[in-house]
C-alpha cells in the first residue's frame, strides 16, 4: 500500500501518468528484517495478499505488488561495512539475518555485559532479575530490593493482596513501572529518563 501512495503522489507532482511519475526510483533495505505489521511483504505472493487482505484493501494491496514487480534492476550487497574486521560477529550476524543456528562445534564465547534482546517485556524483566542475582553473588555484595509506594487516587495501597498481585505484573503491564526491582552497587544499569540533567543521569546513560 505504500508503494501506491508513493506512485499516486509522483504522478501528482510529475503530472505524469507513469509509474511513479515516470522518474526512477531507488529502493534500498533487507528483506531478512522484520515484515510489516499490517501490510503484506513486498515479496509476498498474489495468492497470500489474495488471502490475507481483505476486500477493500485488495486492489491497492495487489497494485502495490505489481509496482514492485516493475523493478527491473536488483543490485545485491554482499560485504559487511559496519562489523568489518570481526569475522565472528560479522557470522553471527550473518546467521542469524538467515535464520542458521550456532551449532555446538561452533561455540563463540560472548562477553558477560553483552546486550541481550528479547521479544517480550516479561523475559526482559525475568533476564534483568537473573542478572542482578547473578552480579551479587560473583562480586559478593549484598542484594537490595527496592518497592514501589504504590497508590490509587492518591490512596496508598495497604491490601497486602493487592500488593501481592502487583508485584507479579510485568514492565508492559505497569507502563515500565514495576513494583520491586532489584539493585547491587557497582552494577551496569541503562536509564530511560531524565532524572538529574545537572548530574548526567539522563535517559541512554
Amino acid at each position: 500500500n505504500l508503494l501506491v501512495k508513493i506512485s499516486e503522489a509522483l504522478l501528482l507532482a510529475k503530472d505524469n501518468e507513469g509509474l511513479f511519475g515516470n522518474i526512477n526510483i531507488i529502493f534500498a533495505g533487507d528483506f531478512a528484517q522484520i515484515s510489516p505489521v499490517a501490510d503484506p511483504p513486498l515479496y509476498a505472493s498474489e495468492h497470500r495478499i489474495a488471502r490475507n487482505s481483505c476486500l477493500v484493501n485488495a486492489q491497492q494491496t495487489s497494485a502495490g505488488h505489481l509496482l514492485w514487480l516493475s523493478v527491473d534492476t536488483v543490485v545485491m550487497l554482499t560485504k559487511i561495512w559496519r562489523q568489518e574486521g570481526d569475522a565472528t560477529f560479522t557470522d553471527l550476524l550473518s546467521r542469524l539475518r538467515e535464520g542458521r543456528f550456532i551449532s555446538p562445534s561452533q561455540p563463540i564465547e560472548f562477553d558477560p555485559n553483552t546486550p541481550i534482546i528479547v521479544e517480550s517485556n516479561a523475559l526482559k524483566d525475568a533476564l534483568n532479575k537473573r542478572a542482578t542475582l547473578a552480579y551479587a553473588k560473583n562480586t559478593g555484595q549484598e542484594l537490595h530490593w527496592y518497592y514501589a509506594n504504590d497508590s490509587h487516587k492518591g490512596q496508598h495501597i495497604t491490601d497486602p493482596a493487592l500488593q501481592k498481585k502487583l508485584e507479579t505484573l510485568t514492565s508492559s503491564e505497569t507502563e515500565y513501572r514495576l513494583t520491586k526491582i532489584p539493585l547491587v552497587i557497582g552494577m551496569p544499569v541503562v536509564v530511560g529518563l531524565n532524572f538529574d540533567v545537572p548530574g548526567g543521569v539522563v535517559n541512554g546513560t
